[in-house]
Parts: structure tokens; sequence; C-alpha cells
């Protein structure tokens, strides 16, 4: 009998060996929350739970919070600008860093909050919608992003999602009504792609609509030219409407990847 009884924690063993692993949560972050945890979400004025690892909205989806993906922000600046953004070579290093400044002193506008706790307003993430004769700035694939205004906190909540190239918006929308940018704007885009009416495409269609003397966006002088979109239209001229001298003065659109 001793020698049966010194197999059972043995034979235990075994068994327990056999049983499915039960799953492991890693609870949920932006912000930090555990199982049944609820939350009122003021950007996007609904409420949301934790079901253990993702925050799921309680009421209409939101784009954001889908499979716990971030969510990116495209944000109308406040400042207008003429043509020249200090360029200095074939990129499009010094309108970024126009946008990393405006949207890190201008912090009105809807989201920024929730942006800076999540380590979004860095130089990696924080880009301008424009093109070099080259080369676009390219938005992050399959991936929400929401609008907003430095320049009036009430503005924006809406948000388009990109396709799987980066390529948006997918949609009629106007910008100009409140939940967009709020008003009837033109901002330098640099002739970006018109891939259809609801789609840009994330290559430059043409040369010499950058506000170019050596490097796209160099210069401000009435010789040269540069592309702009118009906030009023719900289609292509959202991003590609026309062009003008480059001592005009338009505003930005930045845009802030997850």
């Amino acid at each position: 009998m001793q020698a049966a009884t010194a197999f059972r924690p043995l034979l235990l063993l075994a068994s327990l060996a056999f049983l499915p692993t039960l799953p492991i949560y890693a609870d949920c972050s932006d912000p930090a929350g555990k199982e049944k945890d609820i939350i009122y979400n003021d950007d996007y004025h609904t409420y949301e739970f934790c079901d253990g690892t993702q925050w799921f909205s309680m009421g209409k989806p939101i784009a954001g919070r889908r499979k716990g993906l971030g969510s990116g922000y495209f944000v109308m600046t406040k400042a207008a600008y003429n043509g020249n953004f200090g360029s200095t070579e074939d990129n499009l290093n010094a309108p970024n860093t126009k946008c990393l400044a405006e949207l890190t002193t201008d912090t009105g506008w809807k989201g920024y909050s929730t942006a800076k706790a999540n380590g979004q307003l860095i130089g990696a993430k924080v880009h301008a919608f424009l093109c070099t004769e080259s080369i676009c700035n390219t938005l992050m694939p399959l991936t929400p992003y929401h609008f907003a205004n430095a320049g009036d906190a009430t503005a924006g909540g809406a948000s388009f999602v990109t396709d799987a190239n980066g390529d948006g918006p997918n949609d009629a929308a106007d910008w100009s009504a409140p939940d967009y940018f709020n008003g009837d704007y033109l901002y330098w885009t640099g002739y970006r792609n018109p891939k259809t009416d609801s789609s840009w495409g994330d290559t430059p269609s043409g040369s010499g609509y950058q506000c170019k003397t050596t490097n796209s966006w160099d210069t401000e002088t009435k010789s040269a030219k540069g592309v702009y979109g118009h906030s009023t239209a719900a289609n292509k001229n959202r991003w590609w409407a026309g062009n003008d001298t480059c001592d005009g003065s338009h505003h930005l659109i930045c845009y802030v990847d997850p």
C-alpha cells in the first residue's frame, strides 16, 4: 500500500500537465485599467469598459479603440505660412519641424492631452501633410485619424481611416464642418496625386508646384507656385484645389501618427 501511495503525487502532477492553460491578461492601457473598470472618454463623449485587455466603447464604436489600435490626429495649424519653410535638402524635415513646434505650443486642439500622454508629440510621429517633387509624407495604413484645429478648441472629433497604403480619406466629408476643421481654410499640400475624388495617393503628381528654387518649400517668391487644398470641398479639392504664388499665406495640415 505504501508503494501505491507514493505514486499518487506523481499521477496528480501528470494529470495537471494536460489541463488547459488559462489566458493571462495584461490589463488595459491608455489609460491603465483592469477588467470591469469603466471610464468616460472626454474626447469622444462616451463611456468605455475594460474587458481585461482592451478598452471598448459602450456606445457608438470609437475608431481609435478598435482592437487596441492607436489613434492618430489630423490637425489644422493656427498659423498661416508662405511657401518658404527653410528647406535645405530634398525632404520635408523643415515643415515637419514647423508642425511639431506648433502642435506642442498651441495646445488647445482636441486630442492634445491624449496625444501628449501617449508620447505621440515627438518628431518621429508628427509630420506635415505635404509633398516635395519626389516624395509625399505618408500616413500609416489602416489607421484612424481624428480631426482637430490648433486655432479652435471646439473643432474636430470626426475621423477617417486610411487604406492599406496609408491613403485617405476614403469618403466625401466636408472638412469645413464643425467636427472637422470648423471653417473655410486653404492649406499648402504640394500636388499630392488624387487616385479618386475620395482618395489621395502617396506620390507627387507633378513638379514645379512645391515653392521651389533649389529644394521644395524653400521660397516665398511670386515667381514660384505651390498647390493648396480647400476645406470646403467634398472631393479631391480637399487636397488638390489649385495653386498660388509662394508669397501667399496658407495654413498647413499636420498629422500625428499613433
